[in-house]
């Protein structure tokens, strides 16, 4: 079945819990001009849909890709994954499993920029697994430095408090995941706290 990208537009801004209003304000256009749009009553410019897109957080050509079929997987497109600001400076994470759904297996890929952290201190028992994209970083676990490089990665029980820093001055990308013996859910969704600044020094051990 074909979604128009009106239809596109309401569904992702009923995922978002988002009014008109709200979408009006985020974007400069007008309430009726997008609701026009959500019933495909006139078409929308590339500049509209570029700060529709930027206000519901997806990239622009995902208005205009096939509907996948997600009925045995749960996929999470590029164009699509919700981003969230860590900070201003470069900093997001994407959630790439369901983050409102009990689920065993929580997997973020996180984009740090230099100065940034982050950390989790787990009550429950489970596992933690991430992989160095790009870039380099510290993890710091149990009194212990580790510095991960670009294709590195490490996997530990997840009740050690860690720390996983970014000391250098280029951007660094990861992909952290968490599973535990039971589902988690949404108030427990397992994501790490994100610290602006690292304290300590701007080198870590290799081990």
């Amino acid at each position: 079945m074909v979604i128009s990208i009106g239809e596109r537009i309401k569904s992702l801004r009923n995922e978002r819990n988002m009014t008109l209003a709200e979408l009006s304000q985020q974007t400069g256009l007008s309430t009726s001009y997008l609701s026009q749009l959500e019933r495909d009553k006139t078409s929308p410019s590339i500049a509209s849909l570029l700060e529709i897109a930027k206000a519901l957080t997806v990239n622009l050509r995902y208005f205009f890709e096939e509907e996948p079929d997600n009925s045995l997987a749960h996929v999470t497109r590029k164009s699509l994954a919700k981003l969230y600001d860590i900070d201003k400076l470069n900093s997001v994470s994407v959630a790439l499993t369901p983050v409102d759904q009990p689920s065993r297996l929580k997997v973020w890929q996180y984009t740090l920029s230099k100065g940034m952290s982050i950390s989790n201190e787990f009550e429950e028992e489970g596992e933690v697994f991430c992989l160095v994209l790009e870039g380099e970083l510290t993890l710091d676990i149990h009194a212990q430095k580790i510095l991960l490089k670009e294709g590195d990665s490490a996997a530990f029980e997840a009740n050690y408090p860690h720390t996983l820093s970014n000391k250098s001055k280029d951007v660094c990308i990861l992909l952290y995941a968490h599973a535990t013996m039971h589902p988690m859910h949404k108030t427990q969704s397992g994501v790490p706290s994100i610290e602006k600044e690292v304290k300590g020094e701007n080198k870590g051990d290799e081990s």
